[in-house]
Order: structure tokens, then C-alpha cells, then sequence
């Protein structure tokens, strides 16, 4: 019984909780989670809603999300009720929840109820449906919710702002109509002011492009800003935005994209200050079964995804909207308040303060313009269908006319040549297949008066705006590391130093500090940087400042001393303006420590993950193959093979179990040693909580891998009285490290450096379920054997009948059959699993 109740813990923590709550708890909206629940404030989550003013029938869209990246949760409830009704179990929901997420259902059975809550246990950050107003004036109205962020810890009374009633003053009554005004604020004047400039363009072009197709506007370049430029779209592109000044409060925006042939689908525009997605003001064009409309939303920082814009209307500030799906086109065009203070004066209203205004970012402004597109859902938008492009260079929206910075993708016709004084008068570091066939290539020779200089020229394959680099490392790793780059960005080549304090880089505060560049250049994709490097900080120091040493930014820790050896890594990537993003490829790793005063001919390559897919491999042996069924022999087959039939003077169920919890131990042990081999100390992991725990509970399954094995040589003997704790302590041991192992089996399958598909979690499922499944059908047989003992011996005793031989050979049979049965579904499991884990290491091997 310890291990089905192990297996049940199991069952709990890969499949989660519950499916959602009772309808029974509808009212008090509070978790019947047992004893050890505990219910906290609402610090970690919030509801927010596109608006907070609502009409007769309006359909309204409502996020429940985590405040941080790191605030996910698993359940929830969520109801839309009047404002009074809040905190009472006796009350009123109003509206109805019209478009549902997937894996969310109405838990009340009410009809005149509403409600949304999860209908699964995996982890979320966000959660974005449609709510549908009350035909009438409902009065206030709150949206109340409960979060479960675990099991036992929940969040209670978590309301939105409320939600006000709006008498409708011009009512639509029909679709939103090609190249005609919508969304016109009710007090905006009806005719345009006549100062307004001549040139500015409202409606699509007199002249439409063809059918299915996006034409550069003739006005690029003109009379209006176009992006991307000439050279990227000029005919049949794939999207097109455009804009221009409409006087000095607003700015005309023009938008057209391509789509999959779909009725759902949207386009948008980002305001960022640094390139990246996060704190990123956005307008989209979002298409919701053929209805397009134009609305603000926002991207959270940290967040990584999209959401609705807080506290203010999500046409806030926007004004003339036209917008059509025809053909597989989807355009949009708007104005846009330049500021938040200007798009409240054209409400009408007094200037206050509103949270969400901070998110309607300052088009005076120069910013970073991101565009993406991709695929919508009930009117919201999902993931982009391709990485957003981004301007180079920041963009001011009043400034004057001129294309917004692209640039032709670089031929890469030129070659790289080894170096043929490497290893004579110069010192080499490369990954040339050839004397004509390199990646990269760095040298390097001794410079300046008495040798306080380095003189260092690294070339590289490289496209438009993306760099090489090198760093100085102690070890193989990435972390404590002083590196160089040569960064090509938008046609200038620049040599940076920078540092590695972990998984990442930062320039430093001085990025040049011991650099003096003497040439670079970027021609046929070959990227090359020529400088000299001071050896040591202290040189540096006494060249420019003539004083002693002090403790600054750059430092002797971060600008490494080049008197000594060091291991060498490379690594290329995109770059942006003022830093390098991630590596694109695995950084290659020297083959031996480079030393700067001397000619060394030194090559490279990527770190070999074989280490990691043995490990994994000989774990997923160990506790899915080899644990489980010695388990199962153990607990259930010790009298289906009776004392004639022992191997090796032992009992033949002892010998299977022993041998194969040998095997597990030694799997487990070599596979413990291995990855601390690759990595070479403490895993440093990045992603969830689950995932970094995965070093820490392979920790506990060594642990208790090598305790069962050493409690069972100093067995009691059959029959003692202490016999009884040793098979109580042995079992819950043996269980717990199983449990333990599969459990860190699922989190190993998440993690990056694992690189196996996430098919690959169903295959952990489906193995749970069986051994399940297995377990319960053996407990019944065990059951039933008992039953038919007793009943076997009544009749023995009533007319002297012995069939039990018979019997039981039966029930072996069956038993026997059941074991065949799963052993062969583990082991075909378990060889799915190890593919998945081996065949990325295969397939990069012969890219």
C-alpha cells in the first residue's frame, strides 16, 4: 500500500489538481482544499478589463493575470456581479460570458448564473475572455475572483475596478463600413478644422492595389513615412505600415498585412525605447470572424505577451478609424492623440491622472517602431507568427519626411582564409575546416613599447546588424567572462569590451576601456575588427589617467589579464543599438588555454551534449524500466514461483528484484556522476521553479537510491520481530525515490539543454497511467486470490475436495501474463523516450 499511496502522490503532482470547483461553490467562491489551506491578500493578481464604462449588450474583454512573470496559478473563479454583491454568498451576476478560453468551463449550473473558472491544473500566467453586457442599466458592476496559485494557497476577493453604466448616444447598427469614419468620439467636430494640412491622406488610396496584394503607397517617401523601405517592399509585400503628421497633436497611421486566408487575424504597431518586447505601447488591428476593429493594448513588462490597456477605453486616443478584411488584406488606418493630455481634452473632459495613461506612451517622443502580426482568437491577439520586425533606429513621428531605416539582407560571397603565418609569427584561434573554409578566425601578436599591447583581428561570417565576439573564460563555460565584440549595426563596425557575470552579457560602463581600434570593415557578409588591447587594467589605467590604480568600473575583474592563459569562447548573434542579443549558435570553445605571448595554432568547437543525453538516458532506464518492474516482482509476485524452481539457491521473484534494483542504483549513480562532469558543479538552471528543481531532487534520488540498497544488506531475518519496520522502511524508501525520479523525469523533459520535443511529456503520461493502471489490477488479482483461499478451504472441509493447485496455477497464469504485459509496454516506452532524447544530438551532428 506505501507504494500506491506513493503513486497517487505522483498523480497529484504531474497532472495537478482539480477541474475546476463544484458549482456548489459558486456563492462563497471560496476552495474546499482540506486542512493546511491557507487563503492570503490580493498582492499577487489582478483583473483588468479594455474598459470601464459599459452599454446595452457591449461586449467587453477581461484579463485575470499574475502582477509579475513569476505570479502563475492554476485555478480560478471568476464572476461578473453587481458592485454591492461583491462579498455575499446571496447575488446577482449580470451579463453573460460569451466567448470562453479553451480549457475553461461555467462551473455553476444556475442558468441564470454566470461564471468562468480553469478546467485544467497546468500553470498560467494570464487568462482573456469576452464578457457581454447586461441589456439594460444593471447598475456598478465588479468582476470578482479567486486564484489558486497551489494547492493549499489561494487568493480571495480579488475584484476589478468597477464598471460604470453608459447610456449609448449614437448606437451602431451595422458592421464597420470600408474607408468610413468609426469609433469618432461623440463630441469630436464633424467637420475638420481648415488649418489642417492639404496633404494628410483619411481613406485608402484612390487607385487600389490588386486583389490579394500590398502595393508601396506612391506617397512613400512624399508626403508620409513608410516602413520597411523601398528595398524590402515595393511590390506584393508582406505588410506596409505608414504615417505622417496631421498638424501637432495627431499622427495618421496606415496599416495592411497579409493574412493566412483566415477571419481572424490582427496587425500591430509597437512604441518601444528599447527593441525588445516588454513596456511597449501598441495600437492593434485585430479581425474577429470578419468585424474589424482598432484598439490600444499594451505590453506588460517582463511579461512577454499582450494585453489590454488599464483603467482608459481601449479606443483612447484614437480617432477616424477605417478598417477592412478583403481578399486576405487586412487594413486599418487611424489618428492617434499625440499625447495622453491630448486625447482626454478631445473627450472633453478635465486632465486627471489614470494608471493607464502611462501606458499610452508620448509620440513627441522618438521611439522604436515593432511591427507584428499573427493569428487572433475571440478578439484577442495570439502569438506572432514570426519574430517582430523592428526599426533600427528610433523614430520621431513629427519629425520630417524620410524612410524609416532598412537595409538590404548582405550577400555572404566572401571568404574567410586561414591565416598562413598561424602558429609562426602569429597566434591563432579559429574553426576552419580548410585553408579556405572558416567561420571565424581570430590573431593575434604582441604590440607596442615593450610589449603592453595586443594586437587582435577577429573576422567572421556575419549578416547586417550582429556580432562576433571572444571571451576570455577560466573554465568552458559561460560566466565570469571578459569579452570583445565586433558589432556591425546599421552600417557601422564598432569594437566593444564587455563582461560576463553569468548567463548574460553588459558592456561596461567605459565599453572601449584598453581598446584602440585601428580598422574595421563589413564587406560580402565577412565582418573584421583590428584594434589593439591593453594586456592588463593596470597598463590601461597608467596610459590614461597616470595615477595608481583605483577601484572603478571598468576593473581588474572584468577586464582580464592577457599576461595569462585563458580558454577562449566564440559566439555570434544579432545586434542591436548599444548591446548584443542572445547568441544565435552554442558558443565554440578553444581546445586548450591560449597564451597571448606566444604563436599558438588553436581550434574549437561547440561543447558535446552527450554527457547530458546519457544522463538522461540512464535515468529514464533506471526508474521507468528497471525500478518498475522490480518493484512489481517484489510487492506482488513472491508466491507465483514456488521454492523448486530458485536461481542460484535464491528465490527467483528475490533474484529479478535484486538484480534489477543493482542496475537502477548503477544507472542512477554513473548518471549522477556524468552530469556533474558536463557541468562541473551545481546546475545553474533558468526557467520555473519545477524546472530549477530538478537538480535538487536528483539530489534526493541519489540519496535514497543508495540508502535502500545499504539498509537491505543488514536485513533482519524472515520472521524476527524487527523484520515488520525493515520491509515498512524498505518499501516507503523504495517509493519515495521512485516517485522522486519520475517527477524529475518530467521536469528534466522542460528543460532547454534537454532538447527533446514536447511530445515527449504524453509519452511520461501515458507511463504513469500504465503503472497505475498495472499497480490496481494486481492489488484486485491479489484480492480475489485471498477471497478464493477462504472459499477453497470451506469446501475442503465439506467434502474433501483439493482443486487449489488448479486454481492458482490459473491465477499465475494470469499474473504471469499481466508482467509479460508490462514489461513490454515500458520497455516500448522508455525506448520512445530515449529517441526523443537522443536523436537531437543525431540530427545536429549531420546538419
Amino acid at each position: 500500500m506505501k507504494i500506491l499511496l506513493l503513486f497517487v502522490t505522483l498523480i497529484v503532482v504531474v497532472s495537478g489538481y482539480q477541474t475546476g470547483p463544484p458549482s456548489t461553490q459558486c456563492g462563497n467562491m471560496k476552495p474546499e482544499h482540506g486542512v493546511g489551506a491557507t487563503s492570503n491578500g490580493n498582492t499577487r493578481f489582478e483583473i483588468i478589463c479594455s474598459k470601464y464604462t459599459y452599454s446595452p449588450n457591449e461586449v467587453i474583454n477581461v484579463t485575470l493575470r499574475g502582477k509579475s512573470s513569476d505570479d502563475t496559478f492554476r485555478g480560478f473563479l471568476i464572476q461578473p456581479r453587481k458592485a454591492a454583491d461583491v462579498s455575499g454568498t446571496v447575488y446577482k451576476t449580470v451579463g453573460s460570458i460569451t466567448s470562453n478560453p479553451s480549457n475553461t468551463r461555467d462551473p455553476c449550473v444556475d442558468s441564470t448564473k454566470t461564471a468562468l473558472c480553469h478546467k485544467d491544473n497546468n500553470d498560467k500566467t494570464s487568462v482573456t475572455f469576452s464578457w457581454t453586457a447586461p441589456s439594460d442599466d444593471q447598475g456598478n458592476i465588479q468582476f470578482v475572483a479567486t486564484v489558486v496559485h497551489i494547492r493549499r494557497t489561494f487568493y480571495m476577493g480579488l475584484t476589478s475596478t468597477t464598471l460604470t453604466f453608459e447610456s449609448p448616444t449614437n448606437p451602431s447598427t451595422s458592421k464597420p463600413i470600408t474607408n468610413q469614419p468609426t469609433n469618432e468620439p461623440t463630441n469630436q467636430p464633424t467637420n475638420e478644422p481648415t488649418n489642417q494640412p492639404t496633404n494628410q491622406v483619411t481613406d485608402a488610396p484612390t487607385n487600389p492595389p490588386p486583389s490579394g496584394q500590398i502595393t508601396r503607397d506612391s506617397a512613400c517617401e512624399a508626403t508620409k513615412n513608410c516602413y520597411p523601405g523601398q528595398s524590402e517592399c515595393s511590390a506584393n509585400c508582406t505588410y506596409l505600415v505608414s504615417w505622417s503628421a496631421v498638424g501637432d497633436d495627431d499622427v495618421e497611421f496606415s496599416l495592411a498585412v497579409k493574412t493566412d486566408g483566415s477571419l481572424n487575424y490582427w496587425v500591430a504597431i509597437g512604441f518601444s525605447d528599447d527593441r525588445q518586447m516588454n513596456n511597449d505601447s501598441v495600437v492593434a488591428c485585430i479581425a474577429n470572424n470578419g468585424e474589424v476593429a482598432v484598439k490600444n493594448t499594451y505590453n506588460a513588462p517582463e511579461y512577454k505577451y499582450n494585453a489590454p490597456v488599464q483603467e482608459i477605453t481601449e479606443t483612447f486616443g484614437l480617432s477616424q478609424t477605417t478598417q477592412s478584411l478583403v481578399d486576405g488584406i487586412l487594413r486599418c488606418s487611424f489618428r492617434r492623440k499625440k499625447n495622453a493630455a491630448l486625447a482626454d481634452a478631445a473627450l472633453g473632459r478635465r486632465r486627471r491622472a489614470v494608471d493607464g495613461e502611462a501606458e499610452f506612451f508620448d509620440l513627441s517622443s522618438s521611439w522604436y517602431l515593432i511591427v507584428a502580426h499573427g493569428p487572433a482568437s475571440q478578439g484577442n491577439v495570439m502569438k506572432h507568427v514570426e519574430y517582430p520586425d523592428r526599426s533600427l533606429e528610433k523614430i520621431d513621428f513629427f519629425g520630417t519626411f524620410s524612410v524609416a531605416p532598412t537595409r538590404a539582407p548582405v550577400e555572404l560571397s566572401g571568404v574567410i582564409k586561414k591565416d598562413k603565418e598561424c602558429g609562426k609569427t602569429k597566434g591563432c584561434y579559429h574553426d576552419c575546416s580548410g585553408d579556405d573554409n572558416c567561420g571565424f578566425e581570430l590573431t593575434w601578436v604582441p604590440d607596442g613599447d615593450d610589449g603592453e599591447d595586443v594586437l587582435l583581428s577577429l573576422s567572421c561570417m556575419s549578416g547586417n546588424n550582429a556580432f562576433c565576439a571572444i571571451g576570455l573564460s577560466s573554465d568552458d563555460k559561460m560566466g565570469d567572462d571578459s569579452v570583445f565584440e565586433c558589432v556591425e549595426y546599421n552600417g557601422k563596425v564598432t569594437v566593444y569590451v564587455s563582461y560576463n557575470p553569468g548567463k548574460f552579457n553588459t558592456r561596461l560602463n567605459n565599453d572601449q576601456f584598453g581598446i584602440t581600434v585601428t580598422d574595421t570593415s563589413h564587406v560580402d557578409g565577412v565582418l573584421t575588427c583590428v584594434f589593439k588591447r591593453k594586456k592588463t587594467f593596470a597598463l590601461q589605467e597608467a596610459a590614461t589617467s597616470g595615477r595608481k590604480k583605483r577601484s572603478v568600473d571598468p576593473s581588474a575583474s572584468n577586464f582580464f589579464d592577457m599576461t595569462k592563459d585563458w580558454t577562449l569562447l566564440y559566439a555570434y548573434g544579432p545586434a542591436g543599438p548599444g548591446n548584443v542579443d542572445k547568441h544565435s549558435m552554442s558558443p565554440i570553445i578553444s581546445s586548450e588555454k591560449a597564451d597571448f605571448q606566444s604563436f599558438m595554432d588553436i581550434g574549437g568547437e561547440a561543447k558535446s551534449r552527450i554527457l547530458v543525453q546519457v544522463h538522461g538516458i540512464l535515468m529514464i532506464v533506471a526508474w521507468m524500466v528497471c525500478a518498475s518492474v522490480g518493484i512489481v516482482v517484489a510487492k506482488f509476485y513472491k508466491p507465483v514461483w514456488p521454492e523448486d524452481q530458485d536461481w542460484f539457491g535464491k528465490r527467483r521473484w528475490f533474484v529479478i528484484h535484486r538484480g534489477l534494483m543493482v542496475l537502477t542504483v548503477l544507472c542512477t549513480a554513473t548518471a549522477f556522476v556524468l552530469i556533474f562532469i558536463h557541468v562541473g558543479n551545481f546546475s545553474e538552471i533558468v526557467g520555473s521553479n519545477f524546472q530549477k528543481a530538478h537538480p535538487i531532487i536528483g539530489i534526493v534520488v541519489m540519496a535514497l537510491a543508495l540508502i535502500n540498497p545499504t539498509v537491505a544488506i543488514c536485513r533482519p531475518h524472515p520472521g524476527t520481530p524487527k523484520r515488520v519496520y525493515f520491509n515498512v522502511f524498505h518499501g516507503f524508501v523504495g517509493g519515495a525515490a521512485h516517485t522522486c525520479s519520475i517527477v524529475n523525469i518530467f521536469a528534466g523533459t522542460m528543460l532547454t539543454s534537454a532538447n527533446v520535443p514536447d511530445v515527449a511529456v504524453y509519452i511520461l503520461y501515458a507511463f504513469v497511467g500504465w503503472f497505475g493502471l498495472a499497480y490496481l489490477v494486481l492489488v484486485f488479482y491479489d484480492c480475489c486470490e485471498k477471497k478464493d483461499s477462504r472459499e477453497e478451504a470451506y469446501e475442503m472441509k465439506s467434502d474433501g475436495s483439493n482443486s487449489a493447485p488448479i486454481q492458482k496455477k490459473k491465477t499465475y497464469v494470469l499474473k504471469k501474463l499481466l508482467l509479460t504485459c508490462h514489461v513490454l509496454i515500458v520497455v516500448g516506452l522508455t525506448i520512445g523516450l530515449c529517441v526523443m532524447v537522443a536523436v537531437p544530438h543525431i540530427m545536429h551532428d549531420h546538419e
